[in-house]
């Protein structure tokens, strides 16, 4: 039977941990996508005329992530332009070095806000960020800054999930039958 308390608006707060860094907030992000990838070896059985698929398995699973962050932060920034931040002693401001770092890794995690649907918690233990988009720094709309990611397996140096890609924790709403 189906349940309309299921059904999700989602909203939520994203944060960020570089690795070997510290956790930080990445501030208003209006958009986050998860994309799983799977890649699959199909068989085909060569009992008839003509080929028939028979059986496909996965040999291959991968994700990758996209965001948008609307803060123009120096760190936010660093990570469009893969830099790293320094303080400018001239300006009293940040500097950054683009082009810096040739890649950019840590965990994502995402808390759930929303106030319709399931609350749904995400974690990616080991995601390595490029730039998804264009830096637009002239425009007559809000701006924003995409990224795209690759979810990678953590390390075995990882504190919790060592060879673990991610988790998702799914708390039902209040009310819900499932």
């Amino acid at each position: 039977m189906a349940d309309p308390l299921f059904y999700y608006i989602g909203k939520g707060k994203l944060s960020w941990t570089p690795t070997g860094g510290v956790k930080r907030d990445l501030g208003n992000v209006p958009e986050l996508e998860f994309t799983p990838e799977l890649e699959t070896l199909p068989h085909y059985s060569s009992r008839t005329g003509s080929r028939t698929k028979d059986r496909e398995v996965v040999v291959a699973k991968g994700g990758t992530i996209r965001i948008v962050m609307e803060e123009f932060t120096a760190a936010n920034i660093a990570m469009m332009v893969m830099g790293t931040v320094s303080a400018d002693t001239l300006s009293g401001g940040d500097a950054i070095d683009v082009f810096a770092v040739t890649e950019i890794t840590g965990q994502i995690d995402f808390e759930s806000t929303n106030d319709v649907g399931p609350k749904i918690d995400m974690t990616l233990y080991n995601v390595s960020f490029k730039p998804g988009a264009s830096l637009s720094l002239i425009s007559e709309e809000w701006g924003g800054m995409e990224l795209s990611g690759e979810t990678l397996v953590a390390p075995d140096s990882h504190p919790t999930a060592p060879g673990k890609v991610g988790k998702m924790i799914v708390v039902k709403p209040e009310g819900a039958i499932e």
